[in-house]
């Protein structure tokens, strides 16, 4: 069955320039005319005057369209006003992504006329220049994927390292799918309503899908842990007495580079020692989140004992602390320009645990 949503199979009006084949993968040449490739790709206008657009439906739902091709036609790559500024950070991290991955999803965009019949004000989006108004016919203005799109244009401008082959791919673009919806509704709704993976969905990945013959125990109990709604530095402090296992971690994993404080299995049986006896007496929010698991990694950090001994007092300790002492803990408040709920945490489970210590010595 034919489909729209194939970057090999765009229907012929919007496949310009065409493919080329290289090494039995397709690419697709991205350097235009009226792009300045010394200038991240801004048009040039003394390099090549911009051609009428052809006409056909721009508006089409479903209908990709390479960017290449909207340049080569006249048309005027815009975005709204109204839209976040574009941040270098996240440009950097989109860079990496294209470089190593490619455009994985499409972006969005509405043409110039229905951004300015919503009375949207619209930028040139290599320009930063407000359109004019006979500018407005011929721009597709992007809704989402602006980070993504600067970052191909750097991409495109930049000298690859010594061995490294040249960033040549083009850009995809598909109009929003409910045109019904109002433009600045479907801006929010894009920027809102996605959910980026948390420790949870990371821990969960990792398990499921690295493929290695080697035992991952402390993974599996950050994925346990994780999926239970512990924080993912919590989970990592109750799996390992550190914070080593980051997202970081977890992504590079499922692309096969295994670390092997996911193998660590030395403080294992500690830290879920430790969990269980926390779990007994304090909120679950308390217990899967920051303070609690911070104050443990530095008791045990800083321990003037073998681990056995350590881990023995210390869930001895929290045995003695009853619900009502936990929910005085569990509620103790910072104040601003004073000490931090933290500090007050940190303190107060110091000073009783040292009492404790002091009741034991006797």
């Amino acid at each position: 069955m034919e489909t729209f949503f194939s970057t090999n199979n765009l229907p012929d009006q919007v496949v310009a320039p065409k493919e080329s084949q290289a090494n039995g993968n397709s690419v697709i040449n991205t350097i235009t005319p009226g792009m300045d490739q010394n200038t991240e790709g801004v048009q040039s206008e003394e390099n090549a005057a911009p051609q009428e657009p052809q006409k056909f439906s721009i508006s089409q739902v479903g209908q990709l369209v390479r960017l290449s091709w909207l340049l080569q036609n006249g048309y005027i790559i815009a975005k709204l006003k109204a839209n976040r500024t574009i941040k270098d950070k996240s440009v950097r991290a989109k860079m990496k992504s294209l470089k190593k991955y490619g455009q994985l999803i499409p972006a969005t965009y509405v043409t110039g006329a229905e951004a300015a019949e919503q009375g949207l004000e619209l930028i040139n989006f290599f320009t930063e220049k407000e359109l004019e108004s006979d500018e407005i016919a011929k721009a597709i203005v992007i809704i989402d994927g602006q980070h993504r799109l600067k970052a191909h244009m750097n991409l495109l401008n930049e000298k690859p390292a010594e061995g490294e082959e040249k960033y040549n791919k083009d850009y995809i673009l598909m109009p929003t799918l409910n045109p019904e919806a109002a433009i600045s509704n479907q801006l929010c709704e894009i920027n809102s309503i996605t959910t980026p993976w948390d420790g949870s969905d990371f821990g969960h990945a990792a398990i499921t899908m690295i493929d290695s013959e080697e035992e991952l125990h402390a993974l599996e109990y950050v994925a346990e842990l994780t999926g239970k709604g512990c924080s993912l530095p919590a989970a990592s402090v109750y799996a390992t007495f550190t914070d080593k296992i980051s997202k970081t971690v977890l992504i590079r994993a499922i692309d096969g580079s295994i670390n092997d404080i996911l193998k660590d299995q030395s403080n294992l049986i500690y830290g879920k020692k430790i969990r269980e006896a926390v779990e007994k007496v304090f909120d679950d929010g308390f217990v899967n989140g920051r303070l609690l698991p911070n104050w443990i990694q530095s008791k045990f950090t800083n321990r003037p004992k073998d681990k056995d001994e350590f881990v023995k007092s210390i869930v001895a300790f929290f045995d003695t602390i009853d619900r009502q002492g936990a929910k005085q803990i569990e509620k103790l408040k910072g104040s601003r320009g004073g000490k931090t709920k933290e500090d007050l945490v940190n303190s107060k489970l110091s000073a009783m645990y040292a009492e404790f210590l002091n009741k034991n010595k006797q």
